[in-house]
């Protein structure tokens, strides 16, 4: 009898980047069996903890780039309002 849970899609089916973000991620997000499974299958396919934390250092950097590329664009947006404002 297979008392592993299955999710949709499988967890052996998903790419290395999601199983990592899966299996980095905490309990609230996915549930304990998932994050098991994913971490599991990471060892199956030889992904050392290495890879792993520099592809989560990887996103957290494309990440903070964005949210301060994001920042600096409200904050440009904020000023021609206030200019156009101004103008009239």
């Amino acid at each position: 009898m297979n008392l592993t849970k299955e999710y949709s899609p499988p967890i052996h089916e998903r790419d290395d980047d999601e199983l990592i973000s899966i299996a980095c991620s905490v309990s609230d997000e996915w549930q304990k069996e998932a994050i098991d499974q994913a971490r599991q299958e990471l060892i199956r396919r030889d992904i050392s903890e290495e890879e792993q934390r520099s592809k989560l250092i990887i996103w957290r950097r494309k990440t903070d780039c964005i949210k301060f590329r994001d920042q600096k664009r409200k904050e440009i947006n904020s000023k021609d309002i206030i200019v156009s404002l101004k103008c009239y």
